[in-house]
């Protein structure tokens, strides 16, 4: 079929594709934010939400780490090559047999790594600029860190609140 059709082929592993990146639209919180819970459940698959955001937040941030890693010597360059050997192995998979969004979950661990290099380097970045690095060197304030463990409290009280809600999940 793949050297009598090579086009609708292309074409078919742009969809299997398209259905492995959509596991980059799920969020976080039983709210799943950014993307939401509006959204698709193929058979035999995950929930998708319909919203890309997740999507637009994930692929430049793991882009950005991917990056980050390379340039880097050592252990982060290795990582960078294990993760992408594993999501050449997984695209491969989805391109000659199903394209599943479960498939592209398995990835996400590996992706949210990637992710924090990158915050990591932005924020090396940010710290090597002279002002915000005096700013930083004399750590967070006492207030500071109230308002952070307030913030986290209200976040948990609103995620306990949720989990005793009445939910539908069909």
């Amino acid at each position: 079929y793949i050297r009598g059709h090579p086009g609708d082929y292309a074409r078919l592993v742009g969809r299997k594709w398209a259905i492995f990146f959509a596991s980059w639209r799920l969020g976080w919180t039983q709210w799943d934010w950014p993307g939401g819970l509006r959204g698709i459940r193929r058979p035999v698959d995950l929930f998708s939400p319909t919203s890309t955001i997740g999507v637009w937040l994930m692929a430049p941030l793991t882009l950005m780490g991917l990056v980050a890693s390379f340039l880097a010597p050592g252990p982060s360059r290795r990582w960078a090559v294990l993760v992408l050997l594993m999501s050449a192995a997984s695209l491969a998979t989805a391109a000659l047999f199903f394209g599943y969004v479960r498939q592209g979950v398995l990835l996400i661990p590996f992706c949210l790594a990637l992710v924090a290099t990158a915050l990591v380097a932005a924020g090396r970045w940010l710290a090597d600029r002279k002002d915000l690095a005096k700013r930083l060197a004399l750590g967070p304030s006492r207030r500071l860190l109230a308002i952070l463990g307030a913030v986290a409290l209200v976040l948990l009280l609103i995620e306990a609140w949720g989990a005793t809600a009445n939910r539908n999940y069909r």
